[in-house]
């Protein structure tokens, strides 16, 4: 029915169209930009974000599975040279660390997420309370 490069090619299509949706609201989510909040409302923002995200997830096993046998033979030629190895490692080593060091060094995440019908800003129950200068909860 389906060539395997077809077969890839709209897997990839599907892969690329669902990122750019993870990233675009992902982005709606953390700047508030009023062109994507003219179009999606907060309220519809966050969910869209997390299932895209997960169908990200989803899709890359499956561009993963697809691929697996030149993965297989391609990582075996890799781990038969030492300099290749220690780049590998380097790399995996790189980009977990730029993951921890975004994380750890970003500006604490907005308390408030989206704008309700009348336009207050609602609390979002996820995250934890602060405390006051004396210890207590302010909530």
């Amino acid at each position: 029915m389906f060539s395997k490069p077809e077969k890839n090619y709209f897997l990839d299509l599907a892969l690329g169209v669902v990122g750019l949706i993870c990233v675009l609201t992902g982005l709606g989510l953390k700047f508030h930009p009023l062109v994507l909040e003219t179009i999606l409302s907060g309220k519809f923002m966050k969910p869209l974000h997390e299932w895209s995200g997960y169908i990200v997830v989803l899709l890359v096993l499956l561009h993963l599975g697809m691929h697996g046998q030149w993965l297989q033979s391609f990582t075996q030629k890799i781990f038969s040279n030492p300099k290749k190895i220690f780049l590998f490692f380097m790399t995996v080593i790189v980009s977990a660390a730029l993951c921890w060091l975004a994380a750890r060094l970003s500006p604490e995440p907005a308390r408030e997420w989206h704008k309700g019908p009348d336009f207050e800003m609602e609390r979002r129950s996820d995250w934890p309370m602060e405390k006051d200068g004396e210890g207590k909860t302010s909530e």
